[in-house]
């Protein structure tokens, strides 16, 4: 371990979360831990429910992807699927069901599959907001659990499914980031970093740069709190920015994956493991990437819910509305749903 290790590694360890020296305000009944428990397991239960009323949720891209899983799952088994589809497997970054569901819809009934699927994207997004406040007041907090009052929201409604997967596992990734730092050595940290950059990388692009947003302002709090116990003496403040590496070795599988992806700067369609051999038509069962990703709508709600049981909110609001505030979505497409002969 170098110099600079030695003089920061206790340190970033013992370090409590960013906001926890403030005094503790006056605290309800203490609940039992399973109330809490029981209150988010009905939550996620109210925001499903609607689930089971339609084979088919009114979602906009929604029929997008399941046609695009159902091909994928039974390509191998229908030669007319094989001769007008083929799978393109390579550094796409949005392949979050991609990944998994095409096995899942070989097992059970697509339209089942669907919704289980939009039921995992409800549940990680209640449990991704709960995990942020959890490691960063130091407890389990209700006030989290107001993140299911916005689970349906714009970016659900519009069936971005790849995005919204991505966003809850980033949040959850995010929080185990906070409790690594908070626990272990900055190593451990670093390589935990390092896997979940490349992970999300391959579930969507936005969803990732949202997780590098929340964990790169855990640690600006960080960098914050070392630039001003060493009084900002030049030295220590070099020393104190160097204690920040975890943090740029876990940037370097985006570096290295994006010019890889073949995103930038390449003409066609190269986001989806799906295409049409026959290049003259003008429709496809993927989701077009012909328009530049743009921003739809902003998800402050979440970061209200991790900020609203704070002691002292005003202190975590540049935190929180620096992760409000990048909430993007791909333009929808502008392209019918596709549904290929014989899929219902």
């Amino acid at each position: 371990m170098n110099a600079i290790d030695k003089d920061f590694a206790t340190a970033a360890v013992a370090l409590p979360p960013p906001f926890a020296s403030a005094p503790a305000p006056a605290r309800g009944p203490d609940w039992h831990p399973l109330a809490w428990w029981g209150a988010a397991a009905a939550a996620w239960a109210l925001i499903c429910l609607p689930l089971l009323l339609v084979d088919v949720p009114p979602l906009t891209d929604y029929p997008n992807h399941l046609a695009r899983m159902d091909v994928l799952a039974n390509m191998a088994r229908v030669p007319f699927l094989a001769s007008v589809y083929e799978a393109r497997w390579s550094v796409i970054p949005d392949l979050a069901i991609d990944s998994f569901m095409p096995w899942v819809v070989s097992v059970v009934p697509v339209h089942t599959a669907g919704r289980m699927l939009l039921a995992l994207i409800l549940l990680l997004d209640v449990a991704g907001a709960a995990a942020c406040a959890a490691v960063l007041h130091g407890r389990r907090t209700w006030w989290s659990l107001g993140a299911a009052l916005a689970a349906h929201n714009v970016a659900f409604l519009m069936g971005f499914l790849n995005f919204n997967l991505t966003l809850g596992a980033g949040m959850l990734l995010a929080a185990a980031w906070i409790r690594l730092r908070q626990r272990t050595p900055a190593p451990v940290a670093a390589a935990f970093g390092f896997g979940t950059v490349g992970l999300l990388f391959f579930g969507h692009l936005m969803g990732l740069f949202f997780h590098v947003v929340l964990i790169g302002s855990y640690e600006a709090s960080l960098l914050w709190q070392r630039l001003r116990r060493c009084g900002w003496r030049p030295q220590a403040a070099c020393r104190a920015v160097l204690a920040s590496w975890p943090v740029a070795l876990a940037a370097v599988p985006l570096a290295v994956l994006y010019p890889l992806s073949g995103l930038h700067g390449v003409p066609g369609d190269r986001s989806t493991a799906l295409c049409r051999r026959c290049p003259a038509s003008s429709t496809t069962a993927s989701r077009s990437t012909r328009q530049p990703p743009v921003p739809c709508s902003v998800s402050w709600e979440h970061a209200g819910c991790w900020g609203a049981s704070a002691p002292r909110p005003a202190r975590c609001s540049h935190w929180c509305w620096s992760a409000a505030c990048i909430r993007w979505c791909p333009r929808r497409s502008r392209e019918p749903p596709l549904w290929p002969h014989g899929l219902r």
